[in-house]
């Protein structure tokens, strides 16, 4: 959970061979419990122990969202393309965006980190160079950013509705808003721009 780990992972093991296992909390958790099952296994609050196989044991460690430092990202919930596994070492953080299968986080510094499903669209892959971003928004597999100058970026998943090639298209933005296939900005004269597809009128 958000980046905590443990080992080994699932392997074969021989008959009564004593095998190690520990487990490693991430920033912003703290390990809780090991619940083991089969004749040999560990259950209880030690981090680090150790088990006998003598057949098949299965061990779920648990952790528990503890009190964040400031400027540290804490996640949960589904994790299948690891969009709740935080980069360790993130910090200086002051804004987040969650998109279908995939995070992103600004830095106080104007640079932003994304992480999770990247297979098919390239949607963690910040542009080289990005900087002084003001805010940020994900969809389902493109990202945004908004600079300091009131520009847009998108990268990742274009759809054929033209969302990236619109959003690199903009100015004078001043907010920026992500649904799942649908995009918004607010321009600096308080009117909206909507793009993307519009099965149900989004746009």
């Amino acid at each position: 959970t958000g980046g905590s780990s443990y080992s080994p992972a699932s392997g074969w093991q021989s008959s009564g061979a004593v095998v190690p296992i520990s487990a490693t909390a991430a920033s912003g958790y703290s390990f809780g419990s090991w619940s083991g099952s089969g004749s040999g296994q560990y259950s209880g609050s030690s981090s680090s122990t150790s088990v006998t196989v003598n057949g098949p044991i299965t061990e779920t460690a648990s952790f528990t969202v503890t009190a964040a430092l400031p400027g540290s990202v804490v996640a949960w919930g589904d994790s299948t393309y690891g969009q709740c596994n935080v980069p360790r070492g993130l910090t200086n953080v002051f804004a987040i965006a969650a998109g279908y299968q995939h995070s992103l986080a600004l830095k106080a510094d104007g640079t932003v980190v994304g992480w999770g499903q990247n297979i098919d669209y390239g949607e963690t892959n910040v542009p080289s160079g990005l900087s002084n971003v003001k805010a940020i928004a994900a969809g389902w597999g493109t990202s945004l950013a908004l600079e300091g100058d009131g520009t847009v970026k998108a990268w990742g998943w274009d759809g054929g509705y033209g969302i990236t090639n619109t959003a690199n298209s903009l100015a004078n933005i001043t907010a920026v808003s992500a649904c799942w296939d649908c995009f918004m900005a607010l321009r600096n004269d308080n009117t909206v721009f909507v793009w993307g597809k519009s099965t149900h009128g989004e746009t």
